[in-house]
């Protein structure tokens, strides 16, 4: 092996004073790797005269096993650490083995410098004496021709190495795997570089994009057009350790995640383990290492080489959700205000019509961002009834102090065709008579307004004038109408008029086009649908079966095993109580505490669901006075003065109709006609009047006239409130 850095020793004494004086023989150790393989090869011999650095000589081989060691795996990464270590030790230190071979020690004394005695006679005459042996120089020619092959060697892998880095490098450029994503509910014409693809409603599909410069547009619900450019890059020498996916969501309204999960082996027992999520929302582009899995759903089962857990990861998006739920799910991240105010701020102008999105996002969003919020759309023409709606009443229930009157005045002046504009002023309007004259205007204007015509329906219904609210109610029909909050008084109207058939019929439309399994919407359809089929044919299980069933599948891909059976109960449940079983409703309900409430008043035992109620952030009115009920049932007036007094303090922060029934109350005006002319929901209504019958004795005839014409609904809490207005003569508390 080649000696470098003898130049200027000649003789062995020379070298020999250089080792006495410190000096040292090494080899550095290098490695390197060609992605599947891996090399460790040794230097030639280096001399380290003294006062050298050793850890200096040996850098070039460092550096090789830094840059071109680690890419093998596993044993890259363990010659890689095994020659930094050694070479930043200052070599492997082979001194010995070197001196023994180049000056070897010499025990024998030199011979004397005599004449050799004269031989006797018969003796043979010795042998000439040899010529001492030439040193041998300190570099032959082989040791130098082995040395210039290693060298050429490690240059050789090394450039190899250099050579599948970049290719692998490049090639991962140009071949990112992409989602394009669809956050919105109908399909979308997406144009990335100029080639079309259609993304389904709530959908993701995979392609590769190389890195660069692109461009893409698409078309809104609008109809608007939306333009972008964006630069899609990862660092060049990192690509080949750590691969970069793509999601390109152009409506920004997806709320994209990285999930991580966990696989444990089959002869174990799986310990509790909760999905953990990231999640990402409001861009139109995001780049991330890769996962495990890309938008495709972990499979059931994997391999495991040995008895440990592992943690799986994959990318996708929360196609279950509908937009508002997308907030929710945002905000019950800690620290994400801001990705908060962006998703609600783009839904808001993507779905400016959404009715869940427009309540949902005043109560997620700080109170400067609310009047941002809203401003965005109220100047809109035409206007925007669900958009003026949403503003109205958060403005009722957080600023009642705010008068609306000039605003929507004005408004009304510079539309006097349109009977939107005095439909959105009957709406603050606190006269009833007033109110009225402003909702027949709006329904016969130049531009009918069908809301209003809902409106009339909606008070009828809540005087129990069953058939002037039908009336009404064909009406708006036939303006096509069709928002949520008509769509639930409907269904109303048609029960309280016993028309099962067509409520049943309605209800089943609805469900039949929403699209999204866990969507609070559908399952509000589905409870709905099940209680009229119980109602109307107690003894048929078969439909209830066939409804349920299939739902129940369809929540499967989107909630653990345990909410599934929650779902379930909730569901036998509420199919118990529409047959009028109000044991087996508590009984279903009993082991979960989201029901507790519910659960405690069908079996009358106040103190508990009044324990219930305190333990929530915040509670209607209306629940404490259920409380009310049953712990005057139950005989205890300590109770039920507590929670009469809870009720009216509840409804101090409610609606100002709702606080104008608490100030009347607490006066000792509890005047039939006054209270009937606000506009609290139809159910509310119900157990205000069935509680202010007991509550004031003198009116109780009116008021539990009015809650059993009211209690027509198959839900909780109708069974309770019969018992309750069938217990008129028990002495009021």
């Amino acid at each position: 092996m080649k000696i470098v850095g003898l130049e200027g020793i000649n003789d062995p004494q020379s070298l020999r004073a250089e080792v006495d004086r410190g000096a040292r023989f090494v080899i550095y150790t290098y490695c390197f790797s060609l992605l599947i393989v891996s090399f460790k090869r040794g230097s030639d011999i280096y001399f380290i005269r003294p006062g050298q650095s050793a850890v200096l000589r040996g850098l070039p081989f460092t550096l090789i096993s830094f840059f071109f060691g680690w890419w093998g795996f596993p044993w890259g990464l363990i010659y890689t650490i095994e020659s930094l270590v050694k070479n930043l030790g200052g070599g492997t230190d082979v001194t010995q083995a070197v001196m023994a071979d180049l000056v070897p020690e010499n025990t024998t004394p030199p011979p004397l410098a005599v004449p050799p005695p004269l031989p006797l006679r018969g003796d043979p005459a010795p042998p000439p004496a040899l010529p001492p042996a030439a040193p041998q120089p300190a570099s032959a020619e082989p040791r130098a021709a082995i040395g210039l092959g290693s060298f050429r060697l490690a240059a050789i892998a090394a450039a190899i190495a250099a050579i599948a880095w970049i290719g692998v490098a490049v090639h991962r450029g140009g071949n990112v795997q992409t989602a394009l994503v669809n956050g919105l509910s109908t399909s979308v014409t997406l144009t990335l570089d100029g080639k079309t693809h259609t993304l389904a409603p709530n959908a993701a599909t995979t392609i590769t994009l190389a890195e660069g410069v692109h461009s893409f547009s698409w078309t809104r619900p609008d109809g608007r057009v939306e333009n972008e450019s964006f630069t899609l890059r990862s660092p060049f020498w990192t690509r080949p350790l750590q691969r970069t996916v793509a999601v390109i969501n152009p409506d920004r309204s997806a709320l994209v995640y990285h999930e991580t999960t966990r696989y444990f082996p089959t002869d174990q027992t799986m310990p509790d383990f909760e999905n953990r999520h990231e999640l990402h929302a409001g861009r139109a582009l995001y780049t991330f290492p890769a996962a495990d899995y890309f938008f495709e759903p972990f499979p059931g089962q994997i391999s495991l080489s040995g008895k440990r857990a592992v943690d799986k990861t994959r990318y996708a998006h929360a196609a279950e959700l509908i937009p508002a739920q997308r907030l929710f799910a945002l905000a019950g991240e800690n620290n994400r205000a801001d990705a908060v105010r962006a998703l609600a701020f783009r839904l808001g102008d993507l779905l400016p019509d959404d009715e869940i999105i427009l309540h949902a996002a005043p109560g997620l969003l700080e109170p400067d961002d609310i009047e941002t919020f809203f401003a965005s759309h109220l100047a809109d023409q035409p206007l925007r009834l669900e958009w003026h709606r949403a503003y109205q009443h958060h403005l009722e229930y957080k600023m009642p102090e705010r008068d609306l009157q000039p605003f929507y005045r004005k408004l009304a002046a510079e539309n006097p065709a349109d009977g939107a504009a005095a439909y959105l002023i009957a709406r603050i309007e606190r006269d009833t008579t007033t109110r009225r004259a402003y909702l027949r205007q709006a329904a016969s204007a130049e531009q009918p307004c069908a809301y209003a015509h809902n409106s009339l329906a909606y008070e009828a219904l809540g005087e129990a004038r069953f058939a002037d609210a039908l009336a009404h109610l064909r009406d708006a029909e036939k303006g096509g109408l069709a928002s949520l909050s008509f769509e639930q008084n409907r269904r109303d109207i048609l029960l309280a008029n016993r028309l099962d058939d067509e409520a049943l019929k309605r209800t089943r439309d609805l469900l039949a086009r929403d699209s999204h399994p866990g969507s609070p919407t559908r399952t509000g359809y589905v409870f709905q649908e099940l209680a009229v089929l119980c109602r109307r044919a107690p003894a048929d299980r078969s439909a209830e079966t066939a409804l349920v069933e299939p739902y129940l599948k369809s929540l499967e891909p989107f909630v653990s095993p345990e909410q599934l059976k929650e779902r379930r109960a909730e569901l036998a449940a509420l199919a118990a109580y529409a047959r009028g079983d109000e044991a087996g409703f508590a009984a279903h309900l009993g082991p979960y505490q989201s029901a507790r409430f519910a659960v405690a008043i069908s079996r009358g035992r106040a103190a508990e669901a009044a324990a219930a109620l305190a333990a929530q952030p915040r509670s209607e009115g209306s629940s404490w006075l259920l409380v009310y009920l049953a712990a005057r049932e139950a005989g205890d007036t300590t109770g039920a003065e507590d929670a009469f007094q809870r009720a009216l303090a509840a409804f101090e922060t409610q609606s100002r109709d709702h606080r104008f029934i608490a100030a009347r109350l607490r006066a000792g005006d509890a005047t039939p006609g006054p209270i009937f002319e606000q506009m609290i929901p139809v159910n509310e209504r119900c157990i205000l009047a069935a509680a202010l019958g007991h509550r004031f004795p003198e009116h109780r005839a009116t008021y539990h006239a009015l809650a059993t014409k009211l209690n027509f609904k198959p839900e909780f809490p109708a069974l309770f409130l019969t018992r309750q207005l069938g217990s008129s003569t028990i002495a009021s508390l």
